[in-house]
């Protein structure tokens, strides 16, 4: 007990010691000029402030390391950066943050060769999806772990080996190799959904049948009722019996009383001790006889209870199995639903789900207020002729799995991609809302793609940039189609928000003046003027420059 005091007492004075430190290591930074210094210096005082729990203080230093580390082209030192600033959100609990951190680290540890550190990022953003009770992330997550686990491996193996393998180009036969896995991996995932469905179906009529049965042992609990109040029935009528039998021994009293005074009439003629002897004889016949009637009418009072009590208890148990059988089956049902309802809710918004749930089929609704965006990149049919189809599909990938999880971060709606062109909305509900959260989306979009850009430039490498559009204005929404439905939005906003996004440039946000009048006091925007828009006239359009700051 004393060592532990000891131990709490030199935390808490180290406590202040380590943030001093840090503040130190701050100052020195802010006085040299030497990035690799400075960085060093930053990345040791983020350390310290995590170690202090300072996590607001931990997250800027690691930032301002890494930005420094990505210009120097230190990749482990910004994976390493990246990190501690994800660190400082994980422990703030902003776990929307930390997963944008988390994965730059990753990405800094991939181009610096360092497997383990890329898993570690992966494991830590595995951790948060967790408990946040995300589990297709944590597929995800686990599965990129072991994918970067096992190309490290075959890259040892290669090394090893002292032949070189020259690569070649994927020809069609290939190219139809792979679309044919990917469409069988699709068809697999239907069937399993199919499945699930039809299991569904499968526990519902199970548990309807034991409804049914539950109610016949009901009933039949109702007849082992009824079957107990006649037993009571006729143990009364045995009672009124027994009365009988006692009225019948006051009346056997009373001719015994007769007799008597017959006796005393007739002892002048009879001997007293043979009358005494005939009295005694008629009495313990008249008790023998009333002793077996009260036997015989016990026993089968106790043998009718005990048959009545073991089926009872019979039945008790009967109800208590069939019980048990229920709720793990209602526990079975559930397991399926909630798996079924995880898929539905990854295609479909949480509301649409439930009415195509609750009612077979979704309507469409309207709504006055919505905000969509658009992105489409420039140049992209040019820059893909320079990539292999593999390497087209992977860039595609990372970058709209960055848009994945800004748009998610944001709470707004995915509604789909076209090609290299990405849209989402936010306003798809009955509650008011503002394209404040969209825009900083779309900002946060563009910061993405600058940073992108940097690493690529360094690379030789070629590189995407998009142009970003955002309108606000009335939407319909709905579910179409039969088979692989999918959710749509329609309407003259849709159309607008596609030209604002044609008409803008690379690494700005152009926005309408609808979305304008609404963000106007949280953005710095510039007014470009009225600019014509293909089938759409004259549009006054702003760009974004960044929020305000408070």
């Amino acid at each position: 007990m004393h060592i532990l005091l000891k131990i709490l007492v030199l935390l808490l004075l180290a406590t202040p010691v380590l943030a001093q430190q840090a503040s130190v290591l701050e100052a020195e930074a802010s006085k040299t000029d030497d990035p690799s210094q400075k960085m060093e210096l930053l990345y040791k005082a983020s350390e310290m402030y995590l170690l202090n729990n300072s996590f607001r203080r931990a997250s800027e230093t690691a930032h301002a390391a890494y930005l420094i580390a990505q210009n120097e082209g230190n990749y482990v030192m910004a994976s390493r950066a990246a990190f501690n600033n994800a660190e400082g959100y994980a422990r703030a609990n902003a776990f929307s943050d930390a997963k944008i951190r988390f994965n730059r680290g990753k990405e800094a540890a991939v181009l610096a060769n360092d497997v383990d550190y890329a898993v570690k990022c992966l494991g830590k953003m595995s951790d948060m999806a967790r408990k946040q009770n995300a589990s297709t992330e944590v597929a995800l997550f686990n599965r990129q772990a072991q994918e970067l686990l096992k190309a490290a491996a075959q890259a040892k193996s290669t090394a090893a080996s002292s032949v070189t393998k020259a690569s070649t180009p994927v020809n069609a036969a290939e190219m139809a190799a792979l679309r044919a896995q990917y469409q069988k991996e699709k068809d697999l995932l239907v069937a399993e959904r199919n499945q699930l469905a039809a299991n569904i179906t499968s526990l519902q009529k199970e548990r309807d049948q034991l409804y049914q049965q539950t109610a016949q042992l009901n009933n039949q609990t109702k007849t082992l009722t009824q079957q107990t109040e006649l037993a009571q029935q006729v143990i009364s009528v045995q009672g009124k019996q027994l009365n009988t039998v006692a009225g019948q021994k006051t009346e056997a009293e009373r001719i015994v009383q007769r007799k008597q005074a017959l006796l005393e009439a007739l002892k002048s003629e009879i001997s007293l001790d043979s009358i005494v002897r005939a009295q005694d004889a008629q009495e313990q016949e008249i008790k023998l006889q009333r002793s077996n009637n009260i036997r015989n009418v016990l026993a089968l009072a106790l043998c009718f209870t005990i048959v009545i009590v073991g089926l009872i208890y019979k039945r008790f148990l009967e109800n208590k199995k069939q019980r048990r059988n229920l709720q793990a089956k209602n526990a079975m049902i559930e397991e399926a639903r909630e798996r079924s309802d995880e898929l539905l809710l990854n295609i479909l918004p949480p509301p649409i789900a439930a009415e195509l749930k609750a009612q077979g089929v979704a309507k469409a609704h309207r709504y006055e207020s919505a905000s969509v965006l658009f992105t489409d990149f420039k140049s992209f049919t040019k820059i893909s002729e320079q990539l292999s189809p593999e390497q087209l599909v992977a860039e595609l990938d990372a970058y709209f799995r960055a848009f994945d999880f800004i748009v998610k971060q944001y709470k707004l709606e995915k509604i789909k991609t076209i090609g290299d062109a990405y849209m989402c909305a936010s306003g798809l509900s009955d509650r008011l809302s503002s394209p404040f959260n969209i825009v900083k989306a779309a900002l946060e979009i563009q910061e993405y793609l600058s940073d992108i850009k940097a690493e690529k430039i360094k690379k030789g490498e070629p590189y995407f940039e998009a142009r970003v559009g955002v309108h606000t204005g009335p939407v319909v929404a709905g579910v179409v189609g039969v088979n692989k439905f999918a959710y749509d939005i329609w309407g003259d906003t849709v159309n607008i928000a596609s030209r604002l996004q044609e008409n803008g440039e690379p690494g700005h946000v152009n926005i309408s003046e609808a979305t304008y009048l609404e963000i106007k006091y949280h953005f710095h925007c510039r007014y470009r003027g009225k600019l014509h828009a293909k089938n759409k006239g004259q549009i006054d359009m702003y760009y974004v420059d960044g929020p305000v700051k408070s």
